[in-house]
């Protein structure tokens, strides 16, 4: 059930309305839909409305000819005695109000006989949830060959190399300097000067013995 009061308490907080303006705009906009229905429509709608708002429906004058979006808004300006303008944006706040407290069974009323109020009824459509907390979280780079190992954070292009061992090829700047012919000082022989030339008298192993 929808009365005055909290009706009148919406369109107030929705627009700007001079002293008795909001309640003229209901009146104007009630009486307006209840002349584009049938008889029998509105007292279906007035099931929904408080009795002193039922009574502007109820005894609201058929046209001649049926209504529709602007003859609507014409009816409303009429009454109302305001700009049209005016009279249009106030007739779009009541029957946003109407939508939010009127039954489904009653919305569907008005719109199966007065479809082209469908723009006036239609409520927001509810906003999209948010994201779940999950999906905001950075998620972990993808870890390749080209970006290093499983469960390793450094890539193989940025690993140190004094991770060899204290031996290894990998640790010297010239791993087989000591055997190249080109910087090498001898066979072993001739580094420990145990060659016949390297000889000399007095040897520990000498020719005759």
């Amino acid at each position: 059930m929808i009365h005055r009061a909290e009706l009148l308490e919406y369109v107030r907080s929705r627009g700007s309305f001079a002293e008795g303006q909001a309640e003229a705009a209901i009146t104007a906009t009630l009486n307006a839909l209840g002349a584009a229905l049938l008889q029998s429509e509105r007292r279906l709608l007035a099931e929904d409305l408080a009795s002193d708002l039922a009574s502007v429906v109820l005894t609201a004058h058929a046209p001649r000819a049926p209504l529709d979006t602007e003859g609507f808004y014409r009816r409303v300006q009429r009454h109302e005695s305001v700009r049209a303008g005016r009279a249009r944006e106030h007739a779009q706040i009541v029957c946003r109000a109407l939508a939010e407290r009127l039954s489904p069974e009653r919305i569907q009323l008005l719109l199966n006989h007065l479809p082209w109020l469908a723009p006036l009824l239609e409520l927001d459509e509810a906003a999209p949830s948010p994201p779940a907390p999950e999906i905001l979280k950075p998620r972990e780079p993808t870890r390749t060959l080209a970006t290093g190992s499983p469960g390793s954070r450094t890539p193989l292009s940025t690993e140190r190399a004094d991770r060899a061992q204290s031996q290894s090829v990998a640790r010297s700047d010239d791993p087989h300097g000591d055997t190249k012919l080109s910087s090498t000082t001898g066979m072993t022989q001739e580094r420990e000067h145990e060659t016949l030339a390297s000889g000399h008298p007095g040897s520990r192993r000498p020719l005759s013995g």
